[in-house]
């Protein structure tokens, strides 16, 4: 038989030996290229940070306060900072309680009436300076015998008012306890997160129970998660661009990178239908709660307890009102008649300013524009009727007040 002689090479090709190089060959530019871009970024990075890009534009939320185990946020304490937009330029300090203004001592002086006053951002002021907000103007037309300590937080729905009373504000020894209200609460009250953050910021929960008692959820609150926009300047840089631009941003709502805009008072306003869905229904059942327990812990310790409405300025302003094109089942009126509703069944003194505020307003703007807060006309005109409340009710010895409904 024959024999088979296998062919084959044992040595390779030229081809096949010029073929790692040829590919060496055309990755290294591509590499290049692309280590060149990672730097450019990392540069543009460095400097926007460097430069402080998108710190003005950061919500008071994040940039005046820190984190709290206890009521999700708090002040910053024994800090300072200057707070500027389009329409206001404000110095912030906060003392070392984290309260902004003056540091009043727990202990009271004798022969002083002290009023203590919660609330959310329309209280802690921070569109006007200090001496121009509602609770220094209280002070001032009220005259030495009387102290009023503000314990404002942005952002405080009524359960971390609530919260701060208990841990803070009766220390204080105050003979009147004022709860500013207004719309956003409700929605904040049967809520675990802060409204409209992009880091969903949670926030303690108070539930409702069938013997009209709540309980205390979500503690200790767990603490927020940084977002993109605030882990990269870059990226907010970018984000910034697109949504500036109406093609550009159209073309990311296609593909599904960016959201379509929506109402702009976001997922609170509902609160302004004529007929309550669940979700607010139970929010009203905690807030009712909630009211009722601040009178209760006020009343057991002989101090007067009133809710003071801070009416939207949306609510004030037919014109604006029917500039939004809101659903037709909508109702400016809804919020203050339901808190009156509930203020009355649980006999508390309610203070609704509205009519006075739509009066003033033919004078002179007493929002601002953009920043939907009081301007120093807004705050002033609040000191002035809390203030007539006070003399003519409490008549500074304190005590519970009847309701002005």
């Amino acid at each position: 038989m024959g024999t088979i002689e296998k062919t084959g090479s044992a040595v390779p090709s030229a081809q096949a030996a010029v073929k790692p190089d040829a590919i060496r060959r055309l990755l290294a530019p591509a590499a290049l290229l692309l280590l060149s871009v990672v730097v450019a970024l990392c540069l543009v990075e460095a400097g926007l940070r460097s430069a402080h890009y998108g710190e003005g534009n950061l919500i008071h939320l994040e940039k005046f306060v820190e984190y709290d185990p206890g009521l999700g946020w708090r002040h910053k304490r024994n800090f300072s900072a200057e707070f500027i937009n389009d329409e206001t330029h404000t110095t912030l300090r906060y003392n070392a309680q984290g309260w902004r203004g003056a540091e009043s001592p727990y202990s009271k002086p004798p022969n002083v009436f002290r009023i203590l006053v919660l609330g959310g951002s329309f209280i802690d002021g921070y569109s006007v300076q200090v001496q121009d907000r509602l609770t220094e103007v209280l002070e001032s037309n009220l005259g030495p015998r009387f102290e009023v300590i503000n314990l404002g937080v942005v952002g405080y729905g009524t359960d971390q008012d609530l919260l701060v009373l208990e841990q803070d504000g009766l220390r204080y020894q105050p003979d009147l306890v004022v709860l500013a209200f207004s719309y956003n609460d409700v929605w904040r009250n049967g809520s675990r997160y802060f409204a409209n953050s992009a880091r969903r910021v949670q926030k303690p929960l108070f539930v409702a129970g069938e013997d009209e008692s709540v309980t205390l959820t979500n503690v200790p609150v767990p603490p927020p998660v940084p977002t993109t926009q605030e882990r990269f300047k870059l990226y907010q840089l970018i984000r910034t661009v697109v949504k500036g631009t109406p093609l550009l941003h159209g073309v990311a709502i296609k593909a599904g990178v960016a959201d379509a805009p929506g109402l702009v008072w976001g997922e609170e306003f509902p609160v302004y239908r004529r007929t309550e869905n669940a979700t607010f229904a139970k929010s009203w059942a905690v807030t009712q709660a909630l009211l009722r327990k601040m009178k209760q812990e006020s009343q057991q310790r002989g101090i007067g307890f009133v809710v003071f409405y801070i009416p939207a300025r949306i609510e004030l302003s037919p014109e604006e009102w029917s500039s939004a094109h809101l659903p037709a089942e909508y109702d400016p009126g809804k919020v203050v008649s339901r808190l009156s509703t509930i203020c009355r069944e649980e006999d508390i003194p309610l203070i609704d300013p509205s009519s006075r505020f739509q009066e003033a307003a033919k004078q002179g703007p007493l929002f601002y524009l953009h920043d939907t807060h009081w301007n120093p006309a807004g705050h002033r005109l609040a000191a002035g009727i809390l203030a007539e409340y006070v003399q003519n009710t409490a008549g500074g010895k304190g005590g519970a007040a009847p309701a002005s409904h």
